[in-house]
């Protein structure tokens, strides 16, 4: 290292030098204290917050990154998801399929009630396995509204099925009434019919079709012969 000098005076030096650098850092630490701890503080810190190192195999070099394992949802799962379970075959595969078709699974505890699989399958697989979220179905009462649909509107005195059925509720000529087309409020003007009455006639010619003689008012039910001798001249079956 040094040349023209002996062993020995070489080692001094070297001493001399070592005594000169150390007390060069002692005199630094004294004058800067702070600044060297922060300096130190933050090295420390940013090891703290560096991201772990991926572990790697012995021999690889490939890194090894560990993953949570999903969930199996025994209420979805296909037959061939949950044979990936440990213990669990097709056959118990199926009956789990089976038994969810009647009654989805409420908790993995109910997974024990399914035939062939008893605690000990259960506490294998109780990690690997869920229900997922099951939302109660709540009985919604709903206020019944009545609803309006449109309708054709036709006079309710004359049945449907006769093509000539008149749509005019008004009088017939001569100041008549016609008991083929009058109102329940038109029949009641007349004498010895009441409300009641008045249905009576309005229901026997939608059953049994319109009236051809005046006197076919005695077939309804309340009207006998002094009740239509006293209207005879009031009424009448003439069709526009």
């Amino acid at each position: 290292m040094f040349t023209g000098i002996t062993h020995q005076e070489q080692r001094v030096l070297m001493a001399l030098v070592l005594v000169i650098t150390l007390g060069l850092g002692i005199q630094h630490y004294k004058n800067h204290p702070k600044q060297d701890l922060l300096i130190i503080s933050s090295s420390a810190s940013a090891a703290q917050k560096a991201p772990p190192v991926p572990s790697t195999r012995e021999g690889t070099g490939a890194s090894v990154i560990e993953t949570p394992t999903p969930l199996i949802n025994v209420n979805t799962a296909p037959l061939e998801e949950l044979c990936l379970l440990r213990g669990i075959g097709p056959v118990k595969a199926q009956a789990i399929i089976n038994y969810r078709s009647r009654k989805p699974f409420d908790t993995i505890e109910e997974l024990m009630k399914v035939r062939g699989i008893g605690k000990a399958t259960f506490d294998g697989i109780r990690d690997q396995i869920t229900v997922g979220e099951r939302i109660e179905k709540k009985e919604i009462k709903t206020k019944s509204v009545p609803t309006t649909s449109t309708q054709i509107l036709v006079s309710p005195t004359v049945p449907l099925s006769n093509k000539k059925a008149a749509v005019s509720t008004q009088p017939a000529p001569g100041g008549k009434i016609n008991i083929n087309t009058a109102t329940q409020e038109q029949l009641m003007t007349l004498k010895g019919i009441g409300e009641v009455r008045a249905k009576q006639i309005i229901e026997y010619r939608e059953k049994s079709g319109p009236f051809r003689l005046i006197s076919e008012l005695k077939n309804v039910k309340g009207i006998g012969d002094k009740t239509f001798l006293d209207i005879r001249d009031k009424i009448t079956v003439e069709r526009e």
